[in-house]
C-alpha cells in the first residue's frame, strides 16, 4: 500500500473548511471531514484512478463537497498538496508542489 503523506497546510486547510461548515450547520462540517477522508481511502487504494490534471498532479473528488484533494504519486508514497474548493481560479493549482 502507498504512504500517504498530507502537508501540514493541507491539514490546516481542512481545518478552516470544517469551521466554515459547521458554522453553517451544526454536523456538516463532520460530513465534509468524513467526506474527505473516505476520499483519500480510495485515493491510497488506487492513486492511478483518477486524472492528471496539471503534469503530474491528479485531483480526487470528494462526494457531496465541491472540493478537490489535489495530490501526486511519488514511487510509493502519495503527496496530498492541497484541499480546493473548486471554483477557485485553476491558475493557482500551478504553484501547489512549490
Amino acid at each position: 500500500m502507498y504512504q500517504l503523506i498530507i502537508r501540514p497546510r493541507t491539514v490546516e486547510q481542512a481545518r478552516k473548511q470544517f469551521v466554515w461548515y459547521e458554522e453553517k450547520r451544526i454536523g456538516l462540517g463532520e460530513d465534509f471531514l468524513l467526506s474527505i477522508e473516505a476520499c483519500l481511502n480510495y485515493i491510497q487504494r488506487s492513486p492511478f484512478a483518477f486524472q492528471k490534471k496539471h503534469k503530474d498532479i491528479r485531483v480526487g473528488l470528494p462526494d457531496k463537497f465541491p472540493f478537490g484533494i489535489f495530490y501526486f504519486v511519488d514511487n510509493d508514497k502519495i503527496i496530498v498538496l492541497a484541499i480546493f474548493y473548486l471554483g477557485q481560479n485553476p491558475k493557482l493549482f500551478e504553484k501547489l508542489k512549490t
